[in-house]
């Protein structure tokens, strides 16, 4: 074994415990960012809502883009990115970021207005 790459091994449970000790700046982070939305809401910001369904339109039709092979052969009904192309795979990835996100803002804009 090479002395350098044992010198750059990082051992099992630090690979486990080091992400998590950026957990509460993530969480920071996300409070930070949550927060003057729900302010905004409250007040009666009418540009959050349009926003968050331009999102979820966008993520709708990237989703249509990544299956666009699939659909090409016939195959409508299918489940997860297994038979999709490398960059088809990346495609269905962000449409289902953007979806999760204007999912995210809908449900933080429905206990705002509660």
């Amino acid at each position: 074994m090479n002395r350098d790459d044992a010198h750059w091994r990082i051992p099992r449970d630090w690979r486990v415990l080091l992400p998590l000790s950026f957990a509460p700046a993530m969480v920071g982070i996300l409070i930070a960012t949550i927060l003057p939305v729900v302010a905004r809401a409250r007040e009666g910001d009418v540009t959050i809502f349009p926003s968050a369904i331009a999102g979820a339109l966008l993520g709708l039709g990237l989703l249509f883009l990544a299956k666009l092979p699939l659909y090409r052969q016939g195959r409508f009904i299918t489940f997860g990115p297994g038979a999709l192309p490398k960059w088809n795979r990346l495609l269905y990835a962000v449409a289902y970021v953007f979806l999760g996100l204007s999912a995210g803002v809908l449900l933080v804009l429905l206990a705002a207005l509660r």
